[in-house]
């Protein structure tokens, strides 16, 4: 049975009942003229053992996972929990994210089990167990970043950005698990400057 690890976060709802809604993040928005301040409190994480064969050696793995998170996936690497969902900017913006987290929870002595995306892929049913030596010998945290924000797009015509969230983080050198409890994404927006049609008929017939 997967174990349940609390990231110790902050500002929890009263009536936050873990029995019902266990490690599945709660988010809160903010928005002003100028940014927008998304608030990410994740109780935490589960933990499930799953030993596998690698080199006829018997690994101690452990798969993490979030409630409603999906996962930064790369064959072979360690599967990390990804929170993504979509944020609504307004048209004609730019904008800069900063981010702050919370004190780090750490894991010591912990296996994390690698991504089987190329096995998911493949037709047959028996597959070579994929394990990137070299990602497991980093001594680096694993992903490198916990904000990720694409380039703006259009979902159901609106403007949106798609923020993924990573809670935790692995340096699989030091088989260390660190954690967040609480993140917070800030968007500071900026309007555009417009440019009037003398200046781009300017810069039209201007040289390259």
């Amino acid at each position: 049975m997967p174990e349940f690890v609390s990231l110790l976060p902050t500002g929890l709802p009263e009536d936050f009942d873990m029995d019902v809604l266990s490690e599945k993040p709660v988010v809160t928005v903010e928005e002003w003229e100028d940014s927008i301040e998304v608030d990410y409190a994740f109780p935490g994480f589960t933990v499930s053992d799953v030993e596998q064969d690698v080199d006829d050696q018997a690994l101690p793995f452990s798969e993490v996972g979030i409630s409603g998170a999906g996962f930064v996936s790369e064959s072979g690497k360690p599967l990390m929990p990804s929170f993504g969902r979509f944020v609504q900017i307004p048209p004609g913006c730019d904008y800069q994210v900063s981010v702050m987290k919370s004190k780090p929870v750490e894991h010591e002595d912990i296996l994390i089990t690698p991504a089987q995306e190329n096995a998911m892929d493949r037709a047959e049913a028996l597959e070579e167990f994929e394990y990137d030596v070299d990602a497991y010998k980093k001594d680096a945290l694993y992903p490198k970043d916990i904000v990720e924000v694409s380039d703006p797009q259009n979902v159901d015509d609106y403007n949106a950005l798609l923020v993924h969230v990573r809670p935790l983080q692995y340096n699989a050198a030091k088989r260390r698990l660190v954690g967040y409890g609480n993140i917070k994404v800030t968007i500071k927006l900026t309007p555009k400057e417009e440019i009037d049609e003398a200046d781009m008929e300017e810069y039209a017939l201007s040289d390259p």
